[in-house]
C-alpha cells in the first residue's frame, strides 16, 4: 500500500498496488524459515511500485504490502526498507479488514478493467499486462478510494467494528 505521509482524513492518499507472484513457481518454494523463496520475477515489480508512488505522491509517502509470504520474505522486506521513502514492515501491518482495504473496495475493479485480457496467453504476457495495468489506474480513482477510506472507517466504528453491508 502506498500512503501519503503526514496526512489524515479525506486528504490522505492511499493506494495498494497489486503484485503478482505465481505460487506454483518452483523458485517460489519454502525457505527453511517457512517463508516464500523469491526469484527475480517476484522482486522486479517493486521498482514499478516505487516509480508509481514517487510520480503520484511525491517524495513523502509510505509503502505497505499485505501478509502474503513473498511480501514478508526477508529479502522483500530488506529491498523495501532500502528503497522506499518510508516502509511499514511486516511487524507493523494494521489489522486486515476488507471494508478498510482500498484494494478490496475500489482498486481491484479498476485494475482488472485496465488489463487487456485478450493479450494474456501465458505467464509472461500476464505479468506484462499487469505491469501495464498498474500504470493505467486512474489517479481520480485512487484519490476517491482515499476519500472513501475515512468515511468507511467512521461507518465501521458506528457498526461496532462489524463488516459493512454494501
Amino acid at each position: 500500500m502506498l500512503a501519503k505521509r503526514g496526512t489524515c482524513g479525506p486528504d490522505a492518499r492511499r493506494v495498494r498496488l497489486p503484485i503478482y507472484v505465481d505460487p506454483n513457481d518452483p523458485d517460489c518454494g519454502p525457505d527453511p524459515d517457512g517463508s516464500c523463496r523469491l526469484n527475480d520475477n517476484n522482486i522486479e515489480v517493486l521498482p514499478v511500485a516505487l516509480e508509481y508512488g514517487n510520480n503520484t505522491l511525491g517524495e513523502h509517502w509510505i509503502f505497505q504490502q499485505d501478509g502474503a509470504k513473498p511480501h514478508a520474505h526477508h529479502l522483500t522486506q530488506k529491498w523495501c526498507r532500502d528503497n522506499f521513502p518510508s516502509f511499514t514492515d511486516k511487524n507493523h501491518w494494521p489489522s486486515n479488514s476488507p471494508d478498510l482495504n482500498p484494494l478490496d473496495y475500489c482498486i481491484w475493479d479498476e485494475f482488472a478493467q485496465c488489463v487487456n485480457w485478450k493479450k494474456v496467453t501465458s505467464k509472461a504476457t500476464l505479468i506484462d499486462e499487469l505491469k501495464c495495468a498498474v500504470k493505467k489506474i486512474r489517479q481520480d480513482v485512487v484519490l476517491q478510494s482515499c476519500s472513501a477510506w475515512t468515511v468507511r472507517l467512521h461507518r465501521v466504528l458506528k457498526n461496532d467494528g462489524r463488516y459493512l453491508k454494501k
